[in-house]
């Protein structure tokens, strides 16, 4: 008798938890989806790696601190 955890509405907690704390630009959230999603469905520890240095490439100014963020709040990533 498990729990099930839906995927997406765990990466949707992530993303909402993400553009409130850093103030993402309404223009930038659809970067910021794909970025997560791609991080998110990493099937090896080197893609979660280069998933998790685009995230810091795309976003430039705080993309670093975004990728610690989600590390804090959702280690299992």
């Amino acid at each position: 008798c498990g729990i099930t955890i839906s995927v997406k509405y765990c990466m949707e907690h992530i993303i909402r938890n993400t553009i409130g704390k850093f103030h993402i630009k309404k223009s930038a959230i659809p970067l910021l989806r794909k970025v997560i999603s791609a991080m998110q469905g990493s099937d090896t520890f080197e893609k979660f790696l280069t998933n998790t240095h685009d995230l810091a490439d795309k976003f430039e100014d705080f993309g670093k601190e975004i990728a610690v963020y989600i590390m804090r709040i959702h280690p299992r990533h």
